[in-house]
């Protein structure tokens, strides 16, 4: 499976319209980069609480450096994952984005 990079303005889009598998998700560290907020598209995909554990983790790595990690997820999907997880989503681009830039915003602020 290969994801999909788009930069554009500081913001990064990662998708992919293959199912995702566990093993998949090593590659996603592979698309980090310095100064790049992300926003993982998985609105084609299905993903189990297993995959969207690792994503989490994924998410809390880039998080850690400093920058945004925003899943794309489609609203009924958002439902079916537990709440428990920490995960930052929206179900739309625009919405992804307005995280985004909150997000920013808070960093700048050192909230």
């Amino acid at each position: 499976m290969g994801w999909n990079k788009q930069i554009e303005e500081g913001v990064g889009r990662l998708r992919t319209t293959e199912p995702i598998q566990a093993d998949d998700l090593d590659t996603l560290l592979d698309h980090y980069e310095e100064g790049v907020d992300f926003i993982i598209d998985l609105t084609e995909q299905d993903p189990s609480e297993e995959i969207l554990k690792d994503v989490l983790d994924v998410q809390a790595n880039w998080r850690s450096k400093g920058f945004s990690v925003v899943l794309l997820i489609e609203e009924d999907q958002q439902k079916k994952i537990d709440s428990s997880l920490e995960i930052s989503m929206a179900p739309t681009q625009q919405e992804a984005l307005d995280l985004i830039e909150m997000e920013r915003i808070e960093r700048l602020l050192n909230l």
